[in-house]
């Protein structure tokens, strides 16, 4: 007896170490990554900070909406990308974060200089008509929990954070149950569940402020409970459970849902045609169908009541003054040039679309590419980087292939088995695992919406990571089955799962030192000052300016980034600065970057010491008012405790 209490205890045990594992380390994450150096967190906070401070959910009829991707709603987020030099650092991969980020004094002086909390935005937020309201409403709530613990700004930044990291440990215990329910044995249940709970691209996801989080767990529960309500006989309690995740799922992320509903139908209906009677008449009776689908119907129409407005449309996603519109305007023109253009336009997309997700980018993201898409993960050489990745890329084709081969046979065995009369069995097993099927008709969706897009949107890794356990079973139990031995197949299963282990531990050590490198060890970095109580100097100092880059500079809109750069020298002491910064309207300062080689420089005033002098800074028009403006380029002097002002201009905005 105790031998059997211990065998069924162990695992358990297994599974919350590795649960607390997993947690911890996607927690160090959360205070690794840079504020806002995560793929669109800054939107993603812009808009749960929004309806936080609105007391409920924001629709596009109430207010105007951002015009641009990089127009921010709260005074919060544009306080955050203004003082962390958000924008000198983003696609820089040769600009670190400040000096002193990280540091007590340095989130003491975010939180002192903090704007106002709890005032109601004006603006809705640009992202409102493109993502459903569910996560931001979940962060939202959370934040309102912890409320009573009075959370100073950065507080509120991280726990919005950690609320990621919840959500890991919350979806790591589904998974394995999703596992033990699909029959695979305790062992490679936990292996995979380690894998998937280890693996840099869940650490980095799982440790910012991201609808993806929410989506894993929503995805993973779904299933779980359609697993359980097949397993119990499609009792109205789990039937009723799986309606209401599923009708969070569909106010989270739209493509989850739809992939996640028509498997889990797919299979209620199999089931009901195979077996009517020893169901109970169950599945799919009226009373089921609605526990099912009527969450779905409340939250769509709630969503619907967001985005129901008359106002015109948002503009385009915009990332440093660069527009990204995604159309399917060469779809439709080739699809009306006829059938032989149409069908040598759908050859050559769907052959870029495979390039792009098994070799380029997307597979490349999937592995470990950290920050804004800017920071591949390095595994200690670039030699040794370039063999991992090929072959990743090798094991991955060959998986897919021996996939394909694999249901091939399977197709052609449920033929045959309908042919002879077992239709029923046939449905009963083709959509026997929806978790399964899910992933496919995922896959299936994404090169369908590049081949519709004709690759104007930009897909990357972290869209799989519900998937990580199909598509990691695929690897080891479904494609290996195509080999004929046991043993072939025993081998060719323990060489993916070590592989696998090896990755996450290798990968894993190497993706933090990624981090570290690309943000706190360079050359360049943002530079921190304050200004307050220095001194302006009027004379002593020279400057010559390379470019103002923005986008219709210097009548621009809201949300455009202006980049200044060009070169600064506190000649009255023939030295450098020690910081150069741009002040708008006097009250606003965007951190920049300075120290850039400078030859020209030297050459001109034979002076070695002002080599490094060159300077970058961007800022951001978002949050100012419709109107003019000055914007001044000021360098702190080399002794400190003053600065010169270098280059008043002017420029107007218009939202």
């Amino acid at each position: 007896m105790r031998r059997v209490r211990a065998a069924i205890t162990l695992p358990r045990v297994i599974l919350g170490a590795i649960v607390v594992g997993a947690s911890l380390l996607s927690l160090y994450w959360a205070f690794l990554v840079p504020i806002f150096q995560a793929p669109d967190e800054p939107s993603h906070l812009d808009y749960a900070l929004s309806i936080y401070d609105t007391h409920g959910l924001l629709n596009l009829r109430d207010r105007p909406t951002e015009p641009t991707y990089f127009a921010f709603a709260h005074p919060t987020t544009n306080y955050l990308v203004r003082k962390t030099g958000f924008l000198d650092v983003l696609f820089e991969s040769s600009v670190g974060m400040s000096r002193d980020y990280g540091t007590r004094a340095y989130y003491a002086d975010l939180d002192r200089n903090a704007p106002p909390t709890g005032s109601a935005p004006t603006k809705n937020p640009f992202i409102v008509s493109l993502y459903p309201f569910g996560y931001y409403a979940l962060v939202a709530i959370w934040l309102a929990a912890l409320s009573p613990l009075h959370l100073s700004l950065v507080g509120m930044f991280f726990a919005a954070r950690i609320l990621s990291v919840v959500l890991l440990a919350m979806t790591l215990f589904l998974t394995y149950a999703v596992a033990r329910e699909l029959k695979l044995k305790p062992a490679l249940a936990l292996t995979l569940t380690a894998v998937i709970g280890s693996l840099p691209l869940t650490s980095f996801v799982s440790s910012y402020i991201q609808p993806d989080n929410l989506g894993f767990t929503l995805v993973t529960l779904s299933i779980y409970l359609s697993l359980r309500a097949r397993r119990a006989m499609f009792a109205g309690w789990w039937v009723g459970g799986l309606g209401l995740a599923l009708g969070t799922l569909l106010v989270t992320k739209y493509q989850f849902y739809i992939c996640i509903l028509i498997p889990i139908l797919a299979m209620l209906v199999s089931e009901r045609l195979f077996a009517p009677k020893r169901w109970g008449g169950q599945v799919l009776m009226p009373a089921a169908l609605v526990a099912l689908i009527a969450p779905s119907i409340v939250f769509g129409a709630i969503q619907a009541w967001v985005l129901a407005s008359d106002r015109p449309a948002v503009g385009a996603v915009s990332t440093n003054g660069t527009q990204f519109t995604i159309s399917s305007a060469a779809f439709f023109q080739n699809l009306h040039g006829g059938p032989v253009p149409f069908f040598w336009y759908l050859v050559a997309d769907l052959r870029e679309a495979f390039y792009y997700f098994y070799i380029g980018p997307s597979a490349h993201s999937f592995w470990g590419v950290f920050g804004w898409l800017d920071a591949p993960i390095s595994i200690h050489s670039p030699q040794v980087s370039d063999l991992v990745q090929a072959v990743e890329v090798a094991l991955t084709i060959l998986i897919l292939v021996l996939m394909l081969v694999r249901m091939e046979n399977v197709v052609g065995r449920l033929i045959a088995l309908a042919r002879r009369g077992r239709r029923r069995w046939a449905l009963r097993i083709a959509f026997g695992n929806p978790f399964l099927n899910s992933y496919l008709l995922f896959s299936v969706f994404m090169f369908g919406l590049w081949v519709l897009t004709n690759a104007t949107f930009g897909p990357q890794g972290r869209n799989w990571l519900p998937y990580l356990l199909p598509a990691f079973s695929v690897g080891v139990i479904y494609a290996p089955k195509v080999l004929t031995h046991k043993r072939s197949r025993a081998a060719f299963s323990g060489a993916i799962v070590a592989a696998l282990v090896a990755y996450c531990l290798v990968g894993g050590y190497y993706a933090i030192k990624t981090i570290k490198q690309r943000y706190y060890t360079q050359a360049l970095a943002v530079t921190s000052v304050n200004l307050a109580g220095q001194q302006r100097l009027t004379s002593g100092s020279a400057v010559g300016i390379d470019k103002i880059d923005g986008v219709g500079w210097p009548d621009v809109g809201q949300g455009t980034t202006v980049t200044i750069a060009g070169w600064a020298i506190d000649a009255a002491h023939q030295s450098l600065g020690t910081a150069v910064v741009v002040v708008v309207d006097g009250n606003l300062d965007f951190p920049g970057v300075y120290g850039f080689a400078r030859q020209d420089v030297v050459d001109k005033y034979h002076v070695e010491a002002y080599r490094n002098s060159g300077f970058s800074v961007t800022f951001s028009t978002s949050g100012l008012a419709d109107g003019p403006h000055k914007a001044s380029v000021e360098l702190v002097s080399s002794a400190g405790g003053g600065y010169y002002e270098l280059l008043p201009v002017d420029f107007t905005v218009s939202g």
